[in-house]
């Protein structure tokens, strides 16, 4: 059964007071991801609801860009298959354009109270009649902003063909509910058209004028900067307008060369980036994550040792007493790299993005991933000291800030092999398959799952996890 059908089976089990207020007709494009849908929620009703939605996993996110909207909550669930469900409760029945929305109907009783059940769905939605004149209405009031809202012929269609064969109730009295309010509620929806919407803007009541005062000027000032952000959005084409409610979260990736990680991590970043804030940061010192300069670097000199004495500093098994000049500059560079990194990323989560980290560091196995290169005996000439003193800072800012959680993939040494040839032997694979797994990360939750899967599979496991844990820390808050 669809996530959605189960919370919907929820809500009717335990009596929440609910309806398909918007597009009752889209309901089938929720579950695909295709579009939101916008549940009315009476708000004696508002606490049980949260609780069933908190329970199937979805987590609440707030618009990064605040618009002004009130009465307004937006909850997410990521599915195994990459699909995003979108649920926007409502408490109002508020009206506006993209940027503000100032107009209000206060008609969510009788809209709840009149609601129908759609047997095909098993969900209750609003009543024909309503979702018709308020479909219009919403039009209606609108002023033609910058940004292009939803397309009225499109829409218009849409509307005709979901009603052309269902009976459309007719509310008596309650047509004086609209016309006082809006519109001409008598409209017939077959004699409707885009020109006849259009022209009824002229005709709208004083009654339903916007409900904020306009003649101060906080609410130009306000309206200016939210619109100013929401071009700056459309021009920069940022998706993920929201972040997470209560906190950030972060998340940190591990592994040994050849498992993956960076490239699922780059997938994930595309799935995650077009509801939420995400931030993604390396605290490696290869390729992956590199800033330009050191980009640079490898397309000069690329990205292997090449000197006798590098060689023989990467090969060594033990902490080595004499660093070339060469070497301690790339470290310090590598070094203030990964502080500026962390840095970043832990910004980021304080201000509600997810923060995916391409590796973490480590001080259990020493001469090995991610793991302090220089100790204070070493540190025998200016250049080393400035690194053990960066080195140390840095892994200092580690041990205080931890990850919410970390990602092992496991991989074998002969699929590590197929994948990085030129980077690794059979040899050093396995070697390094087995050291990494002698790692504790203290105080941090940590997941393992198998890399040697397919990329499908290695995706449904990751997105399984990311909403687990997003439910999880932000319904604890």
């Amino acid at each position: 059964m669809h996530k959605l059908d189960l919370l919907i089976n929820d809500f009717n089990e335990n009596n929440v007071n609910y309806c398909v207020w918007k597009g009752p007709s889209k309901y089938s494009l929720v579950k695909t991801g295709k579009e939101d849908l916008d549940l009315l929620i009476d708000n004696k009703s508002l606490e049980k609801a949260f609780k069933l939605l908190k329970k199937r996993g979805f987590f609440e996110v707030v618009n990064s860009i605040e618009k002004d909207d009130f009465g307004t909550h937006d909850f997410l669930y990521l599915t195994e298959n990459s699909e995003w469900i979108h649920i926007h409760v409502h408490l109002y029945i508020l009206f506006g354009n993209s940027v503000v929305r100032d107009y209000y109907l206060p008609i969510e009783s009788e809209i709840l109270d009149s609601k129908e059940f759609n047997l095909e769905h098993k969900i209750w939605v609003i009543n024909s009649y309503d979702d018709i004149l308020l479909s219009l209405s919403r039009y209606i009031i609108r002023r033609k902003p910058l940004i292009g809202y939803a397309n009225l012929s499109l829409d218009l269609q849409t509307l005709k063909m979901y009603y052309l064969n269902r009976a459309i109730e007719s509310l008596g009295d309650r047509k004086g509910v609209y016309n006082d309010y809006l519109i001409d509620a008598s409209l017939n929806l077959e004699e409707i058209s885009e020109r006849s919407v259009v022209d009824l803007r002229s005709k709208v009541a004083k009654t339903i004028s916007p409900f904020r005062d306009k003649k101060n000027i906080s609410y130009y000032i306000n309206y200016l900067l939210v619109l100013t952000k929401l071009v700056w959005k459309k021009v920069m084409k940022k998706n993920g307008e929201k972040k997470l409610k209560s906190k950030g979260f972060f998340v940190a990736f591990v592994g040994i060369d050849g498992s993956g990680k960076s490239s699922a991590i780059e997938r994930l970043k595309n799935t995650l980036s077009a509801h939420l804030k995400v931030c993604t940061i390396s605290v490696g010192s290869g390729v992956s994550g590199a800033s330009w300069y050191r980009s640079l670097a490898f397309k000069v000199f690329g990205n292997k040792a090449k000197f006798k004495s590098h060689v023989k500093i990467r090969a060594a098994s033990e902490t080595i007493k004499k660093y070339p000049w060469y070497y301690s500059l790339w470290l310090i560079i590598c070094y203030y790299d990964k502080n500026n990194e962390i840095r970043k990323g832990f910004q980021a989560a304080r201000n509600g993005s997810v923060v995916l980290c391409d590796r973490w560091l480590q001080t259990q196995v020493h001469n090995f991933i991610d793991s302090p290169r220089i100790n204070k005996a070493s540190a025998t000439n200016f250049l080393t000291k400035i690194v053990y003193n960066l080195e140390k800072k840095v892994f200092l800012l580690t041990k205080v800030n931890k990850p919410d959680l970390i990602i092992h993939f496991d991989v074998s040494p002969e699929n590590s092999l197929i994948r990085k040839p030129d980077d690794l032997t059979l040899e050093l694979a396995t070697f390094a398959s087995e050291k990494i797994k002698e790692i504790e990360w203290d105080g941090v939750d940590v997941i393992r799952i198998n890399a040697d899967e397919c990329i499908v599979d290695v995706d449904k496991a990751l997105n399984e996890i990311i909403n687990k844990y997003l439910s999880i820390y932000q319904n604890e808050s």
